[in-house]
C-alpha cells in the first residue's frame, strides 16, 4: 500500500475563492504548525467545486501533500529499471532540466525559492542552491545560451541562470502564475504557460525580454515542443483540451479535446506523437502530431499523473503518478504498460532524462528529494559462488605459508559478474585476508588462507564463500607439518654410523690380508 494524500473539500455559501488562495492558506498552516503539517485534516470551505478550484488543486501539488493521508492500492507487476539514488535537494522540488553542456540537473524548489544543481556524474548536488524568484515551478534549458529558465509561480517572473557559472543573470517579467516552459530552437523564444491568465507568454532567449502574449486554454500547465511541424503544445488543465501554437505566426492553429484535468505532455520524436498526462482519469491521451488527432484509447497509468518524459534510448515514456508516488512506464513502440511502475519518493512531481548516463531524475515534492532511476534492463543477478584453492596441500614451514582460495561469481547463465561483495570463511585455525572481496571485471575474487598458531599434524581447514543469501560449497586445505630436527638428526646420525662402520670393517679387512710373495730369480 502506498500512501495518497488527499484533501477535504467542504461547500459552504458565499465563498468561491481564487486559485492562489489554496496555496496560500496551506502554507499559512505549515507555517503554523510545521512538526504536524503532514495530519491536518484540511478543509477548504468553498461554495461549489468548479473547474477553478479543481484546476488548482492539480498545479497546486503542495496542496495536496498538506492534508490528510489515507491509503491507496500500489501498482501492480514488476517495475522497469531501478532505482539507483536518492538526492536530498531543497524543500518542495517540483520540476528538473537537464543542462548536455555541463550533464548539470538543476532542480526547482518551490519552498525556498532556489534552485539546487545535481551532478550527473555523481548524482551528488554541488555549489550552494541558487536564489530565484518565489515559488519557482517550472524549468527549461536553452542551448543557445546556455541558460537555465525558471518559470517563478508567486511572483509572475522568469529567472534566467547562466549554467556556465550557475548564477542568476537576469528576470524576465511574464504572465500571471507562470508554470510550465518549452524552448523553440527553431527560432530561439521561451513559451511559458501563465496558469493564472490562462496565456502563454513568449521570450526571446537572445534579449531575454518578453516578445508577446497568446492566449490558450484555461489554466495552461504543460507545454511541449514538436520540431517536425515547429508546433507548441499546450496542456489546459481547466479546459480539457491542447492548445496548438504555431511557432512561426506565434498564435493558436488549432484545439484538441484530450482527458480531464490534462497537466503533462511530452513529445516522442520516433513516431511523432504527444502524451498527454491527464490527472483526472488517471490517463494518457496520445496525439499524433502529423494528423493533430488523438489516437488509440487513453492508456491508464497510476493515480494522479502530473508529468511525464521520453527516453530516447529505449523509446519509453515515464508518466509520474503524484497520488501514487510512482512512475509509470509506456512502451512508445506499442503504446502499452511495459510489467509495472517504478517505486519512488513523495509527491512525484517533475521529471527529466539525462542522455549521458542513461537516468530519469525524479523531483519528488513530498520528500524534498531526486529519485534516480537507471532506465535499462536490470543487472544480472548472483546466482552461484564457486570457490577453489590452490595448493590444496600445504607444508607449513612458516606462518606465511598458505593456499590462494578463488570465488568466482556467477549469474544464472554461468557468466561471471563484476563487482560482488564476496565474503570469505574458514574453519579453525585458517585465516583468511582479506576477508571480504569485491569480483573483479572476471568475475574472480581472490583471499590468501593461512593458519593461526603452530600444529603438530596434519590439519585440515574448510574454506567457503557468501554473498547476499546465495553460499558456494566448502573446499578443504590441508596444512602439514614440516619434517622435525630431532629426526632429521638421528637419520643423519644412523648414515654417519653406518659409514664409520663400513669404512672400519674395510679397514680390518685390508689389515688381516696377508702380503702376496714374489721370488725373484730362484731355480
Amino acid at each position: 500500500m502506498t500512501n495518497l494524500l488527499k484533501c477535504q473539500l467542504t461547500p459552504s455559501a458565499g465563498l468561491n475563492p481564487p486559485p492562489m488562495l489554496l496555496s496560500r492558506l496551506v502554507r499559512t498552516i505549515r507555517t503554523a504548525n510545521p512538526y504536524h503539517f503532514d495530519q491536518v485534516n484540511c478543509v477548504l470551505a468553498i461554495e461549489q467545486m468548479n473547474q477553478k478550484a479543481v484546476a488548482t488543486l492539480v498545479i497546486m501539488a503542495f496542496v495536496i501533500a498538506a492534508c490528510s493521508v489515507v491509503s491507496s492500492p500500489a501498482w501492480a507487476g514488476g517495475a522497469v529499471g531501478t532505482v539507483v539514488g536518492t538526492v536530498t535537494v531543497g524543500d518542495q522540488p517540483h520540476s528538473v532540466a537537464y543542462d548536455p553542456s555541463n550533464g548539470y540537473l538543476y532542480v526547482a524548489n518551490f519552498g525556498p525559492n532556489t534552485v539546487s544543481v545535481i551532478d550527473g556524474a555523481t548524482n551528488k548536488v554541488v555549489g550552494s542552491a541558487i536564489a530565484v524568484g518565489v515559488e519557482p515551478i517550472g524549468i527549461a534549458y536553452d542551448p543557445s545560451n546556455g541558460h537555465l529558465y525558471v518559470t517563478n509561480f508567486g511572483s509572475n517572473t522568469t529567472s534566467v541562470i547562466d549554467g556556465a557559472a550557475n548564477s542568476l543573470v537576469g528576470t524576465i517579467a511574464v504572465g500571471f502564475a507562470p508554470a510550465g516552459i518549452a524552448y523553440d530552437p527553431a527560432n530561439g523564444y521561451l513559451y511559458v504557460t501563465n496558469y493564472g491568465s490562462n496565456t502563454t507568454s513568449v521570450i526571446n532567449g537572445a534579449t531575454n525580454t518578453g516578445v508577446g502574449t497568446i492566449e490558450v486554454g484555461n489554466y495552461p500547465v504543460g507545454i511541449a515542443y514538436d520540431p517536425s511541424n515547429r508546433y507548441l503544445y499546450v496542456a489546459n488543465v481547466g479546459s480539457g483540451t491542447v492548445s496548438l501554437i504555431d511557432g512561426a505566426a506565434n498564435s493558436v492553429v488549432g484545439t484538441i479535446p484530450v482527458g480531464t484535468y490534462p497537466a503533462g505532455i511530452t513529445y516522442d520524436p520516433s513516431n511523432r506523437y504527444l502524451y498527454v498526462a491527464n490527472f483526472g482519469p488517471s490517463t494518457v491521451s496520445v496525439i499524433d502530431g502529423a494528423t493533430n488527432e488523438v489516437v488509440g484509447s487513453p492508456i491508464a497509468v497510476g493515480s494522479g499523473p502530473i508529468g511525464i518524459a521520453y527516453d530516447s534510448t529505449n523509446g519509453y515514456l515515464y508518466v509520474i503518478n503524484l497520488y501514487a508516488n510512482t512512475v509509470s512506464v509506456i512502451d512508445g513502440a506499442t503504446n502499452e504498460i511495459v510489467r509495472g511502475a517504478i517505486t519512488v519518493g513523495a509527491g512525484p512531481y517533475g521529471i527529466a532524462y539525462d542522455p549521458a548516463d542513461g537516468y530519469l531524475y525524479v523531483a519528488n515534492y513530498g520528500s524534498g528529494t531526486v529519485s534516480v532511476i537507471s532506465t535499462g534492463p536490470p543487472p544480472p543477478a548472483l546466482a552461484s559462488l564457486q570457490v577453489s584453492a590452490s595448493p590444496t596441500t600445504v607444508t607449513r614451514t612458516s606462518s606465511s605459508s598458505g593456499s590462494t582460495v578463488t570465488v568466482m561469481a556467477l549469474d544464472q547463465n554461468g557468466t561471471s559478474l563484476a563487482g560482488v561483495n564476496i565474503t570469505f570463511t574458514a574453519s579453525s585455525p585458517g585465516v583468511l585476508s582479506p576477508s571480504t572481496v569485491t569480483s573483479g571485471s572476471n568475475g574472480q575474487a581472490t583471499s590468501t588462507l593461512t593458519l593461526s598458531g603452530s600444529i603438530t599434524s596434519a590439519t585440515a581447514v574448510s574454506v567457503s564463500a557468501t554473498s547476499g543469501g546465495i553460499s558456494s560449497e566448502s573446499v578443504q586445505v590441508t596444512f602439514v607439518p614440516p619434517p622435525s630436527s630431532s629426526t632429521t638428526a638421528l637419520v643423519g646420525g644412523a648414515v654417519v654410523v653406518a659409514l664409520v662402520a663400513v669404512a672400519g670393517a674395510a679397514f680390518f679387512v685390508l689389515r688381516r690380508r696377508k702380503p702376496i710373495p714374489i721370488i725373484v730369480g730362484s731355480k
